[in-house]
């Protein structure tokens, strides 16, 4: 991966090559989830938490390191599982420059990127092309979504809500074994007083909190799609 922040000067030439090779995320098992997208998620794979200098939510696309059983091996999204926000948002970033400004990078080793076909980012007069303008509404509400996230967060630290949490999921040749992860415990949940859980029922997280713990179900999806069943 290489990043730089997007600018008109050093970006004028790019143009977007639409693909749908998404191969590219093919090797990853645990991709950051945005907390608004537990419950379209939690019909296709789990939703677990992941302590990264921090908590961090994460979908669990595989049951091995490197392994996403939602890319085949053409590259292409098994459908119609859902698609998690940051792989179709690449290869565009958001990252924090260290000074509380958050940047919008790209990634120059997409092998998308084209200089004479695609889609163009900037037009010949240095504005922001139309698609541009579609990638950074996108982006814009991706990062009020990563606000609402790191909020969720702090709410289910404060209440000590989150446990460590190992996932085994058995199949007649093999057995898998995930930890690492972290996990709402319901009985701190279903313990906690009224007033806390209808504070988290204002703020629309209780909602989020329940399609985490469902989506602890799907594990097996993930199995037999490994395992080729």
């Amino acid at each position: 991966m290489r990043l730089e922040r997007l600018s008109r000067e050093a970006h004028a030439h790019l143009r977007l090559n639409q693909t749908t090779d998404l191969s590219y995320a093919g090797n990853t098992h645990l991709v950051d989830l945005a907390a608004v997208e537990f419950v379209q998620a939690a019909a296709d794979f789990p939703v677990v938490f992941v302590d990264e200098d921090g908590m961090t939510p994460k979908g669990l696309l595989g049951l091995q390191d490197g392994v996403n059983s939602f890319v085949g091996a053409d590259g292409r999204w098994r459908e119609p599982a859902y698609v998690p926000g940051v792989i179709r948002m690449y290869p565009f970033l958001l990252s924090d420059d260290g000074d509380g400004d958050i940047g919008v990078y790209v990634d120059l080793d997409f092998a998308g990127w084209d200089t004479r076909h695609g889609k163009r980012l900037f037009e010949d007069d240095g504005s922001d092309a139309p698609y541009l303008h579609e990638v950074m509404e996108f982006l814009r509400g991706s990062a009020v979504e990563e606000g609402r996230t790191r909020d969720l967060v702090r709410e289910l630290e404060r209440l000590e809500l989150l446990a460590p949490a190992t996932m085994t999921f058995r199949h007649p040749e093999r057995t898998f074994t995930v930890d690492g992860l972290w996990t709402v415990d319901e009985e701190r949940l279903q313990a906690l007083p009224y007033t806390e859980l209808a504070l988290l029922h204002s703020k629309g997280y209780l909602a989020w909190i329940h399609a985490h713990l469902v989506s602890l179900h799907q594990g097996t999806k993930l199995l037999y799609r490994l395992m080729g069943d």
